[in-house]
């Protein structure tokens, strides 16, 4: 074994660039073609030693021979067998050398033919084995590049194999009719007219076949994309008026801001519609409720929640009913619409929220009930350097069965000047353009930071703070916050 290896130690050289240039771990084919790949190779390098052997006997007989049969094949053999091998050795490989080495090839070709000319206009007898040798040596390192070319940009248009595989032998063989034909003429040899005319009508025939080719496809395609376009503008006018159903099913915010004269809405949805919503209403002349809710997701599925949702809330804000008890409805109500409590639904949907019951007392105390799912509400109280959180449930709406336990009611007394806010978590999860979250801590001490501001001011502060934050990127979530000041 050892004196195998030393014996034979360019085996392991070959083996170790067979193996680094013709298989790439980007571009692993199918195992059933692995035997084809291995013959392929096997030829290359066949090819390759063929072409190299002959360029040694060239170097020691190629002058002591004036057989001019024997000058040509030992010279055009080895520029037909050179770029021939090196394209079925480097069938399949991603390595940018194999284009390097027959762009060189091709270099050298056109060098060998410039010198024919130039030998054949000084009527030397070499003239045409340097004018052959260099236009097959072009020809054939000409070709695995043309041919890849050819090929890669029709799978780009059409999904037929055989017609880009077809359309690219066609472009090869004209180009190479020509270019030899012409040879052949300036050489004055049998055969140039065929090859010329053969050149010609198989390059027209091919200008003809990529023009028809390419109408077809491209009226494919064009009529792909006005079936795309319309599909999306039928999307687009369905998404736009489904925006308008919702919003309109949102609460007016000069409503609220007539309730509540020193107050803000700041909503900011993802996308056209939202998961995130408002609630408002007056059940009776002494309570209003107010709420900020959640929903799983944004966009469509997000919006169709809370949708349903907010019918929910109007329909269970009963004059009577506390903050805790329109929760517990709402909770029972969305499973049972949306059949969450079968199992085989499919729908593991809900929503966090935070809502509040105003009960006016006079101008100076007011009472409100707080009751939260997930959803905090927080409070700073007139010229105080801290904020209050009272949090709410640790359960979602739809998340189980609720009863009258489920959802706590929390009775706060407010003065006059104290300012309380309602949020879903979008504002505080924005992430910078550094992919910086903003956290519930800063958004807190923003709250805080801010009471000096008139409640207007705040709404475009905090609104001004977070594009800029966002710094142009894409939003991430549903954006809503409240804010009364009583």
């Amino acid at each position: 074994m050892f004196a195998g290896k030393q014996l034979f130690p360019s085996m392991h050289f070959l083996r170790h660039c067979f193996n680094k240039y013709t298989f790439t771990s980007k571009n692993r084919l199918n195992q059933n073609l692995l035997p084809c790949l291995l013959l392929m190779r096997i030829i290359g390098f066949l090819l390759i030693s063929v072409a190299t052997i002959i360029l040694l006997l060239c170097m020691f007989y190629l002058d002591d021979t004036e057989n001019n049969f024997i000058r040509a094949l030992l010279t055009v053999v080895p520029s037909v067998c050179l770029p021939l091998g090196l394209s079925f050795l480097f069938f399949n490989s991603e390595t940018k050398l194999f284009d390097l080495v027959l762009r060189i090839f091709q270099a050298v070709s056109l060098l060998l033919i410039l010198g024919g000319i130039a030998l054949q206009l000084v009527r030397n007898g070499n003239a045409f084995i340097f004018m052959l040798t260099g236009a097959l040596g072009y020809t054939f390192a000409y070709a695995p590049l043309q041919l890849k070319k050819d090929y890669n940009q029709w799978q780009s248009l059409s999904q037929s194999k055989f017609y880009s595989a077809l359309l690219s032998i066609i472009n090869f063989y004209g180009v190479s009719a020509l270019v030899i034909g012409t040879l052949f003429k300036l050489m004055h040899w049998r055969g140039a007219n065929f090859m010329l005319i053969s050149g010609m009508v198989v390059a027209i025939a091919s200008l003809w076949f990529w023009n028809y080719l390419y109408k077809k496809v491209m009226l494919e395609k064009i009529e792909i994309e006005k079936n795309i376009k319309y599909a999306f503008d039928e999307l687009d006018k369905s998404i736009t008026y489904a925006t308008r159903i919702q919003k309109a099913k949102l609460p007016r915010t000069e409503v609220i801001y007539k309730k509540f004269q020193q107050s803000f809405v700041l909503y900011k949805p993802k996308e056209k519609m939202s998961g995130d919503f408002y609630f408002y209403s007056e059940p009776g002349s002494n309570a209003c409720f107010i709420a900020a809710a959640d929903c799983t997701g944004h966009g469509i599925p997000g919006a169709i929640l809370s949708m349903v949702g907010s019918e929910k809330l109007f329909e269970h804000s009963r004059p009577h009913a506390t903050a805790g008890q329109v929760l517990m409805n709402l909770n029972n109500g969305l499973r049972a619409s949306l059949r969450l409590r079968d199992n085989n639904s499919g729908i593991n949907d809900g929503m966090d929220i935070a809502i509040c019951r105003f009960n006016e007392i006079d101008n100076q105390l007011t009472t409100i009930e707080f009751a939260g799912a997930k959803r905090p509400l927080l409070i700073v109280r007139k010229d105080s350097t801290e904020i209050e959180e009272i949090k709410g449930n640790k359960t979602s709406i739809g998340e189980q069965e609720a009863d009258e336990s489920t959802f706590t009611t929390h009775t706060i007394n407010l003065n006059k000047g104290d300012t309380i806010y309602l949020t879903s978590d979008g504002y505080a999860d924005t992430f910078s353009a550094a992919d910086k979250k903003l956290t519930t801590k800063k958004f807190k001490q923003m709250l805080i930071d801010i009471q000096t501001m008139t409640m207007d001011e705040q709404a475009k502060h905090l609104d001004d703070f977070i594009e800029k934050w966002k710094g142009g990127c894409e939003q991430t979530d549903d954006i809503l916050v409240i804010g009364v000041r009583v």
